[in-house]
């Protein structure tokens, strides 16, 4: 029964309500099970996982986020606002008795690859039934996130892992798999689509060319690279085309910002508008600050010392900028902590396993690449459905490899 626990878990990621942060707390509460049971009588299958020190270290590089931010709390104006954003990166802190959780359940790869596609299929099926017949009922981007910008950042990833699950060698299309996984890959053009978001959208596009790329890099040739180029500008010209007003919008935000922000205060107030005034005031805030940050408590509508609106109309918890945010709360040093513990967490899971993985070592430069992907223009490590997609995939995707060294 235990197995179905991580096919559960991803086939709700944008499906079930509460199902990304529930399941981190239930796998965690089961590793932590596995961890008292180790040493009792019987307890041999769960001592069949043997705890090791890069399993440690990737622990604390995870932990690390949770950690710096609650340290921030010493240096922080409002060591209050600084807690509840460290709770927000709890899950974090988890990672390891997830590991645990997950070894207990010893979910299979296929099957929780057919819980991701089965998934994406559900809700993109769930969005064009009540597009289509016009009825009224639960919005389908409120099946399983708190907004539309969580719904895409999700999708984006389960669909980076579906496209490369989908176009693995050997793979057979024609099987049930494969047209699931077809399905799923459409479903996730649907899913993005709906939402509205841009940047999801042109990620999206990007992760798209460049598994196909790299996946037809052996029978490329200069016209069949020119051929697949000229689609991908299609399909941006489609995008644009069926999001044209949104894109319009976009650009009339950008050029009313750098045009009239001294005389009207309003486009600060817009999607870009609100963007570009909270790169200002965080990159004023961290040339303030430039070594330890001004804490995990900074918020935009705080920095009123630089010319922030104030609260009531600008009430943004994060700085739209992963690389921003992180300035802003730890500075120099925490930029540079935070960047080491990337780095050691690729080198684990993609550089070494590279020759002998490279398909585990692809899905976990997938996971990391499509929240690099959201952290460029907004908030990839903030909203809890986010960090438990994360901290559960990475957390199964380590356990794969770590099984096969």
């Amino acid at each position: 029964m235990l197995k179905f626990l991580p096919l559960l878990y991803f086939l709700g990621v944008i499906l079930i309500p509460g199902d990304t942060e529930l399941g981190v707390l239930i796998l965690a509460l089961l590793g932590f099970v596995v961890l008292v049971q180790r040493r009792a009588p019987g307890a041999a299958g769960l001592r069949s996982f043997q705890w090791r020190s890069v399993d440690s270290r990737l622990s604390l590089a995870f932990a690390s986020v949770f950690l710096f931010k609650c340290l921030s709390m010493l240096w922080a104006d409002l060591s209050g606002l600084a807690l509840n954003n460290a709770l927000w990166h709890l899950h974090f802190l988890l990672w390891p008795l997830v590991l645990l959780g997950l070894h207990r359940c010893g979910a299979d790869q296929k099957d929780v690859e057919r819980a991701v596609a089965a998934g994406l299929v559900v809700v993109a099926a769930w969005f064009l039934v009540f597009k289509l017949s016009g009825e009224r009922w639960l919005p389908f981007e409120d099946a399983g996130s708190s907004n539309v910008g969580v719904l895409a950042q999700m999708t984006l990833f389960l669909g980076t892992w579906n496209l490369l699950a989908l176009s693995r060698p050997g793979g057979n299309l024609a099987s049930s798999d494969g047209v699931l996984k077809i399905l799923a890959f459409v479903s996730a053009w649907v899913v993005i689509i709906a939402s509205t978001r841009r940047l999801e959208l042109l990620g999206l596009l990007v992760v798209t060319a460049t598994v196909l790329v790299y996946r037809l890099r052996s029978r490329l040739t200069f016209v069949r690279l020119s051929l697949v180029l000229l689609g991908m500008l299609a399909l941006v010209g489609l995008m644009v085309y069926l999001r044209w007003e949104k894109f319009a919008t976009g650009f009339a935000e950008l050029s009313n910002y750098f045009a009239l922000r001294g005389k009207d205060p309003q486009v600060v107030l817009s999607s870009w508008g609100a963007r570009l005034e909270m790169y200002r005031v965080g990159w004023l805030g961290f040339m303030d600050h430039p070594w330890l940050g001004m804490s995990a408590g900074a918020r935009p509508y705080l920095m009123q010392a630089y010319g922030a609106p104030g609260e009531d109309v600008f009430g943004h918890r994060h700085f739209h900028s992963e690389i921003l945010q992180t300035l802003v709360e730890g500075g120099l040093v925490w930029l540079g902590l935070l960047g080491s513990a990337v780095v050691y967490a690729v080198r684990q899971m993609v550089i070494k396993p590279w020759r002998t993985d490279r398909e585990l070592a692809l899905l976990a430069l997938g996971l990391l690449g499509a929240y690099a992907i959201e952290g460029v223009f907004s908030a990839a490590l903030i909203y809890g459905e986010a960090n438990g997609v994360f901290v559960v995939a990475s957390a199964w995707l380590w356990l794969q490899l770590r099984q096969r060294r």
